[in-house]
This record gives structure tokens, sequence and C-alpha cells, in this order.
């Protein structure tokens, strides 16, 4: 299990986490004590979450915020609408998986493509290189003859 560091997690995002995840709670009709005891979770731990002097692991957090039948983006502040990404229908959930997995899709298809547009490059300085290799070679050859009895002479130039 990740553990998460509230070091690193600044207050502003513990306390605007907090305010939704209790939002969301109410929203539902319930108390925090009562919507621990209903989701598997402790009271305490919803509370340290609440008051922001606790922060989710990255598990808990997608777990909490399917059971407050919302996003990850939302309780995080990127968006204000607390359904879920296509709708509160029937098929909400796995209409916002699907949605999520296509994001997800575009992101790693923008990230293949940067990963090709490099390795383009990293092939091009490759061959750039391969060519000076050849022309090092080549003047190391002409030098190396040049060196050798009976190979013509260059005059210095005055």
């Amino acid at each position: 299990m990740i553990k998460v560091n509230l070091s690193t997690i600044g207050e502003d995002i513990r306390k605007l986490v907090g305010k939704r995840i209790e939002q969301r709670i109410k929203a539902l009709g319930f108390t925090i004590r009562s919507f621990s005891q209903a989701h598997g979770f402790t009271a305490s731990t919803l509370y340290g979450y609440v008051n922001g002097t606790n922060f989710p692991d990255p598990e808990i957090f997608l777990r909490l915020a399917r059971k407050l039948d919302t996003t990850r983006a939302f309780l995080l502040g990127e968006t204000d609408d607390p359904s879920k990404l296509i709708g509160n229908s029937g098929n909400s959930n796995l209409e916002g998986l699907l949605a999520e997995v296509r994001e997800t899709n575009r992101l790693l298809a923008q990230m293949l493509a940067a990963t090709e547009s490099h390795a383009a490059a990293i092939k091009s300085h490759y061959e750039r290189l391969a060519n000076v290799d050849e022309r090092l070679a080549h003047v190391e050859r002409s030098i190396k003859y040049l060196g050798e009895p009976g190979a013509p002479r260059v005059e210095k130039a005055v």
C-alpha cells in the first residue's frame, strides 16, 4: 500500500478534499458516523479526512469517491460537478468508468506520440554521429597513409 506523506499535500488541498467529502456525505443523507458504519470506514478516519488532519491513500481515495457516488476530480477540486462523469443514470458507474478509460487511453496515446517523436530525434542524432565516426575513421586512415614510407608528401604552404 502506498503511504501518503502529509507534508507533500498542501493544507489547502487537504481542507478542500475534507470539505468535499463532508458535502457528499451530507448530500447522500448520512452523518459522518452513519456513513462510516454503512461503508466500512472508521469514524475517526473520516473525521481526520474531513478536518484535513489526514489524507487517504490513493486506493482508499478512489474507494471513498465511489462510495460517495462522485469522482476523484470533484473531491480534488478539479470540477465543481459532483456527479459521475457521464451523468447519474443507472449506468453512471459504467459510463463514468468508460469515460475514465477513454481519457486514460487519450493520455497514453499522447505519451506514445511524444515517445515516438523522441525516438525519431534520437535516431537522427545517432545517424549523424555515425556519419561523424565514418569521417573520423577516413581522416585517421588518411593520416596513417600519409605517414607511411613512399606516401606522397604534402608540403606546408608558407
